[in-house]
């Protein structure tokens, strides 16, 4: 029941325009810091507020990137999305 209220909260704000929840940009971010900072070996130096804040900046970096070169960036909570804001990091 929890579970089905959170996505209730994170899928609140899309409607199918690509607009996240801030809840879902800090979880996104979290997960994206987190492992882009175990792939850079500094996840021992970095906390979870560093992490959050590095995945949020790696996706708004990430989705630049992707749309210079032609591809969509952030589309909303999902895998692809995750993907874009870790290469970010």
């Amino acid at each position: 029941m929890v579970g089905g209220q959170l996505l209730k909260l994170i899928k609140r704000n899309t409607n199918n325009s690509h607009h996240m929840s801030i809840l879902a940009w800090i979880i996104l971010g979290g997960f994206a810091g987190w492992i882009g900072s175990m792939v850079m070996h500094t996840d021992a130096s970095q906390g979870i507020l560093l992490n959050i804040v590095v995945g949020i900046v790696g996706a708004l970096v990430g989705g630049a990137m992707f749309n210079f070169f032609g591809t969509p960036g952030v589309t909303g909570f999902n895998l692809y999305s995750l993907l874009v804001a870790i290469v970010g990091s």
